[in-house]
């Protein structure tokens, strides 16, 4: 409730949603769609960014952002479960519309890849449910595929390709790296002079531990080079004599500052670059190891852009539904193929360059994109194999188990200085099947579970996604 916001005045938003929530609890998909423009409406209106108070926020604002949030995430994980596909979708437009027209200031937190991932994980849990109702006996199957996975793939690709645009809109206004302040060439160079000026008596092994950069980080980059100037020591970098005499001084912080954090957010790819390569002796060098990480980067922005896509296969995975999620995997790696032969002919070219290969960035582009998909096929042979599901015998379960395991310890691992993803994936999934072991029918209540799932024909859902992507 609202009311629960100290000293805030009732948002318009949250009024306008009492009837749509009473709905929702009632189950009366009719309701919600009486009162749907309302809502709409008054949430376009409002603000849904904020700016956390140790960056000068207002805590009035910061509750009633958090009230909307919070009334939104609702929305977004129950009107799936009343079939209202089209409503949800446009809940996300709305949601998004709220932030980009409603900019608070540099620092605002954005909390919109929660929002979208919630809501379409939702819809692809109704589309999910509803498939079962797809089923015609008199349908042959579509290279060992039920028609109703078949369809059910074909949904699935309507709904992602109708919001993909929409996660990437989003998807432009996040920073995953500081590697991306070099996309430029022009910059790239620039930062490339600066390494090979200035790296050899600076980026020495002493001085890129990882509590030194921290620290200097935490104490802002400037200040670290006016205290070196100040008191410079017997063995100060020649970057302090050329501070505004060969580099201006705001360069020089500039890029200092994108090395530092580079090393900083890629620590266990510098542990490699450390461990593995002669070129880590040599300061003057650590521009080959950025340009991998720019590499590295550029992979992790697609993988990135994927995450609705390797979202809908972990939860037709977790749903049971392995066919359909081997369909889905199938048309994941034919679309990725060119994408990540392309990383890959990059990474080629950078180890000829440099005269040397990182295990650690090496794996990462072996990943092809569909990495996550197999782990999450691995993690849902863990429960099976534990005796979880009575249908499946655990010795079969276990088997498939350990012929995806061979094929994943055959890859390439890195350096060694790192726990494999995949190993840490099995040890969680197992830690979690021993907990709903322990914990039994004494599950937590979940709202979501008051509401039965709607299962929608394949002509309404038709309809519904058709609906969406009018909008587009």
């Amino acid at each position: 409730s609202a009311d629960d916001a100290p000293g805030a005045d009732t948002p318009k938003a949250v009024s306008a949603a009492v009837g749509i929530l009473r709905a929702v609890l009632l189950a009366d998909p009719a309701k919600v769609r009486e009162h749907w423009p309302q809502l709409r409406t008054a949430l376009a209106a409002e603000e849904l960014l904020y700016i956390p108070i140790g960056r000068g926020g207002d805590p009035r604002k910061i509750v009633r952002a958090r009230v909307l949030h919070r009334l939104i995430s609702d929305l977004l994980a129950w009107m799936p479960r009343l079939g209202l596909i089209e409503e949800t979708t446009d809940l996300l437009e709305v949601a998004q519309r709220m932030e980009t027209e409603h900019p608070v200031g540099r620092g605002a937190v954005t909390e919109y890849d929660r929002l979208f991932e919630a809501g379409y994980a939702s819809v692809v849990r109704c589309l999910v449910a509803s498939s079962e109702s797809w089923r015609v006996a008199a349908e042959p199957t579509i290279d060992g595929a039920d028609a109703a996975d078949v369809m059910l793939v074909e949904a699935l690709q309507d709904l992602t390709e109708a919001e993909l645009g929409r996660w990437l809109s989003h998807s432009k206004t996040v920073r995953l790296s500081v590697a991306e302040r070099l996309i430029d060439p022009r910059e790239w160079d620039r930062f490339t002079r600066f390494v090979e000026q200035y790296g050899e008596d600076l980026f020495t092994q002493r001085f890129l531990t990882l509590s030194n950069l921290r620290a200097i980080l935490h104490q802002k980059v400037g200040v670290w080079l006016d205290n070196l100037r100040e008191d410079p020591p017997a063995d100060a970098p020649r970057l302090i004599e050329a501070l505004d005499v060969a580099i201006p001084r705001d360069e020089a912080i500039r890029h200092l500052t994108v090395a530092i954090e580079a090393v900083v957010e890629n620590y266990a790819v510098y542990r490699d670059y450390n461990a593995t390569t002669t070129q880590s002796d040599r300061g003057e060098m650590l521009h080959a190891l950025v340009d991998f990480l720019r590499l590295k980067n550029a992979y992790d922005r697609v993988a990135w852009n994927l995450k609705p896509v390797a979202l809908a296969h972990r939860i037709l995975v977790e749903s049971g539904r392995s066919t359909a999620a081997a369909l889905w995997r199938r048309a994941v790696e034919e679309r990725t193929r060119e994408a990540a032969d392309n990383h890959q002919a990059g990474l080629e070219q950078l180890a000829q360059r440099y005269g040397m290969r990182l295990p650690t960035v090496s794996q990462r582009l072996a990943e092809r994109f569909v990495r996550p998909l197999t782990i999450d096929l691995l993690r849902s042979l863990v429960g099976p194999a534990m005796g979880a599901d009575p249908a499946i015998d655990p010795s079969d379960a276990f088997a498939a188990l350990q012929i995806e395991v061979e094929v994943l310890l055959a890859e390439a691992g890195g350096a060694g200085l790192d726990l494999p993803d995949w190993v840490e994936a099995l040890e969680e999934e197992a830690e979690e099947q021993q907990r709903l072991v322990r914990r039994g029918d004494d599950q937590v209540d979940d709202p979501l579970r008051r509401i039965e799932q709607v299962r929608l024909s394949w002509e309404e859902t038709q309809d519904q996604l058709r609906s969406d992507d009018d909008k587009q």
